[in-house]
Parts: C-alpha cells; sequence; structure tokens
C-alpha cells in the first residue's frame, strides 16, 4: 500500500514538472472557411468575400480581391466584421468574367498574432455566357439509367412470365 501511494506521488510530481516545464503553446486562429473558398470553381456572378475565423480576431481584418489580370478589383469596399469577431465580409462590383481571381487577406488576433495569407478561385462563365452547364449531363445519365433499369425490369418480368 505503502509503495502504491509512493509511486503515485511521484508520478504526479512528475507531471506536474513536465507540465511547469513545457514551453506554453499559444493559441492561434485561422480562417476556418471562405466563401467563395480556396481552389472553388464557381460560376458567376460574384460580389463578395466572406472570411469566417476559427477565433475572434481584431476588427481590422483586410481583405483584397485582384482579378486575372492582377489589378484589384473596382467597387471594392471596406471589411464588414461580424460582432462576434469571427466573420469578415468584403463587397465589390459583380464579378462575371472567367478567370482565376487572387483573394489575399491580413488579420490580427486577440493574442496579437499577425497573419497574411491568401488563396485562389475560379470563375467559370455562365450557360448564358456561352458556358456548360452540368446539368444537362447529369439529367441525361439519369434518366439512362432509369430507362436501362426499367427495360431489365420488363425482361425479367416477361422471362418469369414464360416460365
Amino acid at each position: 500500500m505503502a509503495r502504491r501511494r509512493a509511486a503515485g506521488i511521484v508520478a504526479a510530481v512528475v507531471t506536474l514538472m513536465v507540465l511547469l516545464a513545457a514551453p506554453h503553446a499559444r493559441a492561434h486562429t485561422e480562417v476556418q472557411r471562405a466563401a467563395p473558398g480556396p481552389g472553388e470553381v464557381v460560376v458567376g456572378p460574384i460580389d463578395d468575400v466572406r472570411l469566417q475565423f476559427l477565433d475572434p480576431v481584431l476588427p481590422r481584418v483586410r481583405i483584397s480581391v485582384r482579378t486575372p489580370e492582377g489589378d484589384v478589383v473596382s467597387g471594392l469596399e471596406a471589411v464588414e466584421h461580424s460582432d462576434d469577431g469571427r466573420t469578415a465580409t468584403v463587397g465589390f462590383d459583380a464579378l462575371t468574367a472567367a478567370g482565376d481571381y487572387v483573394v489575399e487577406y491580413d488579420f490580427v488576433a486577440l493574442d496579437g498574432d499577425s497573419q497574411t495569407d491568401g488563396y485562389r478561385f475560379s470563375i467559370v462563365p455562365s450557360e448564358a455566357e456561352g458556358g456548360r452547364s452540368v446539368l444537362g449531363p447529369v439529367a441525361l445519365g439519369v434518366v439512362s439509367v432509369v430507362l436501362v433499369g426499367a427495360l431489365i425490369l420488363a425482361i425479367r418480368r416477361r422471362s418469369v412470365a414464360d416460365s
């Protein structure tokens, strides 16, 4: 019994020493979601970018959006911050031209950590602008599967009835 108690005390002391000696980890927030998101391919028009952070950030987030040519998009507005400090949104004139757009942002977390990052998203032309929609081929595929299934079912019923 005394050995167990001594072993427990030693384990507790060692654990406490390790915890006290370890450097304190600082939690840093990051972008949890973005709309449009990194690598996302969307059909225009797009008229804003929204960043959602894992933890609250200071209300001085900067967001810039650049065209495929590298120019800042027209009509870029001031960034709006949510009351809880977890979302920042920037509006601009609607983007409809196909291409790769670049979002650049920087923010300061509540712990003072400053971060800068960015990502790309792509706009593809809408069907009205000469682009192709995937709905037609998908619908055709679904109809084909249903028709083939109905044909197989009819053949099976006929062979069962003939037996």
